[in-house]
């Protein structure tokens, strides 16, 4: 499914059931910020996760209260900070966002 929610932050959010998961692989290479969550010592992929991402100057350009267990993004490239939360974990990340994008795996050892 594809959303808008900030002006100019689009994203896709989904991968549940092999279908989904096969259609996004195919397409993200037109996703410069891709990211899977996932827990477990199986790294079974999770969804209802609370994500947050802001830009280089603090500023919050994504937020979705359920995300996963793929959500790509499309962003300018550039600094980035994401926090993460699952079941009461929160993983927090600085990445950077370069011309070949970037895969970002957030994994909760629960």
């Amino acid at each position: 499914t594809l959303f808008e929610l900030v002006p100019g932050t689009v994203y896709l959010n989904g991968g549940i059931g092999k279908d989904e998961q096969r259609q996004m692989h195919q397409d993200a290479r037109n996703w410069p910020l891709r990211m899977t969550f996932s827990d477990k010592s199986n790294n079974e992929f999770v969804a209802g996760v609370k994500l947050k991402v802001f830009d280089g100057s603090g500023r919050a350009v994504l937020r979705l209260k359920d995300a996963g267990p793929m959500t790509y993004v499309q962003l300018p490239q550039g600094e980035y900070r994401i926090t993460a939360s699952y079941r009461g974990g929160m993983l927090s990340r600085m990445v950077h966002v370069g011309p070949k994008g970037l895969d970002a795996n957030f994994h909760w050892a629960v």
